[in-house]
């Protein structure tokens, strides 16, 4: 556990616009929450936030419940600092092995383009999603973009579990329903292609 805070601890000391994974915009996860509608006063995980600009976005649309959650203490003090103005939950925790997140109330929204293509053990993945499961409200939405199944092998120098809209559901259960789903073609900064599958499920 503490060799992986420490990769990504390291990680986020880079400029956050060289790391591979960086949006100046998260376009296709705001679309989608702007296609809902949202009210403000709902209840957002981020997991994996990282140095995401998806907080400043989802700030400028009111929301007011922002919980970010990653398993760096470095890149959530780093959030945070951007972000001095806004009251925002920041947990440390590992999604594969999740304890302080248990402890939050219910999400009606849950966001994740960071974390599940990390976990490459079963266990940690039916950890996560009885996590999803279990701190999700009903009527919830939950976004998932991994790598897909053409997507990389790799990523920070990490092996990745790649994904396809069977996989989702597999893990999910028929308790969530599936609302969209598209493939997106992801460029890093370093110029190479990302294939992701992007997913909105909504729990019923």
């Amino acid at each position: 556990m503490e060799n992986i805070i420490a990769h990504w601890n390291k990680a986020y000391q880079k400029e956050k616009e060289t790391l591979g994974w960086y949006q100046s915009e998260s376009t296709e996860i705001l679309q989608l929450i702007d296609d809902l509608e949202f009210d403000g006063r709902l209840r957002v995980h981020i997991s994996g936030a990282g140095r995401t600009t998806l907080v400043k976005s989802l700030i400028s649309r009111s929301f007011q419940h922002l919980v970010l959650s990653d398993i760096s203490d470095e890149a959530l003090r780093l959030i945070q600092a951007e972000n001095q103005s806004s009251l925002l939950t920041l947990v440390q925790d590992n999604l594969g092995a999740p304890l302080e997140l248990y402890k939050q109330e219910p999400f009606d929204l849950w966001i994740d383009r960071a974390v599940l293509h990390f976990l490459t053990a079963e266990q940690e993945r039916l950890n996560y999603f009885q996590l999803l499961k279990e701190k999700t409200n009903t009527g919830a939405y939950i976004i998932l973009a991994q790598f897909s199944k053409d997507g990389a092998l790799k990523c920070s120098g990490l092996d990745v579990c790649q994904y396809d809209l069977a996989m989702y559901q597999q893990y999910l259960g028929e308790e969530f329903k599936l609302l969209k789903s598209f493939d997106f073609l992801y460029t890093n900064p370093n110029g190479d292609p990302r294939p992701y599958i992007y997913a909105l499920f909504q729990k019923s």
